[in-house]
């Protein structure tokens, strides 16, 4: 439904750009191939317009929780899927709303000694990452959202605040960057269960399908 109204939409506000002088019949041809490209046109924006962060907002929750370092409120961590049902083989949204200021180093520095609990990965490859990883996240300040829009074992793309910076697209790195929160081997198994929804005796649940 939303679809077809972001469409409709479009089309209204382009439909003035397609047309050429009604008063010069010869131009006919030329207006039918406007509106071609722009109907085209109106395809592509609908696609962009309907299917970015916004919709991902409408995803179900799986599960959330809190993560806390010492004594200080760290961040709200929150997992969602289409369906709200966690399948490890389809996309899945991780969303952290942090409760302190971190620097995007710091941050960029933890991810990589939590993604080593969960497997290896090269020098280079974490050098890659890297340069990628601080052109995507800036500093974070209190209240600020790191939203992951994680496409098992293809990319995982990054929205702060709702916009989108960009995405690492890598097998491996799509793989052990949700396990920091999601794998048997986190560091805070307690959030890892409230986000999958597990009690202890389907705790073992595997990230990968």
């Amino acid at each position: 439904m939303a679809v077809r109204l972001c469409h409709r939409f479009l089309l209204v506000i382009a439909r003035p750009l397609g047309r050429s002088n009604p008063q010069k019949p010869l131009d006919c041809f030329a207006s039918a191939r406007n509106d071609v490209r722009i109907l085209n046109l109106c395809t592509i924006l609908t696609v962009l317009l309907c299917l970015c962060s916004p919709a991902l907002a409408a995803w179900k929750p799986v599960g959330s929780g809190e993560m806390h370092v010492l004594f200080w409120h760290a961040y709200d961590s929150q997992l969602r899927s289409k369906s709200g049902v966690f399948n490890a083989a389809k996309p899945y949204v991780l969303e952290n709303t942090y409760r302190m200021d971190f620097s995007a180093r710091d941050l960029i520095d933890r991810t990589f000694e939590e993604m080593k609990r969960h497997g290896t990965f090269s020098a280079d490859e974490q050098r890659a990452w890297d340069d990628q990883l601080v052109k995507l996240w800036p500093d974070i300040r209190e209240g600020q959202r790191i939203k992951a829009l994680v496409i098992p074992n293809r990319r995982v793309v990054f929205y702060i605040d709702g916009k989108k910076t960009g995405s690492v697209n890598d097998t491996k790195f799509s793989q052990l960057f949700p396990a920091i929160w999601l794998g048997e081997n986190t560091s805070e198994p307690s959030l890892r269960m409230k986000l999958l929804k597990l009690n202890y005796r389907r705790s073992r649940l595997p990230l990968r399908r």
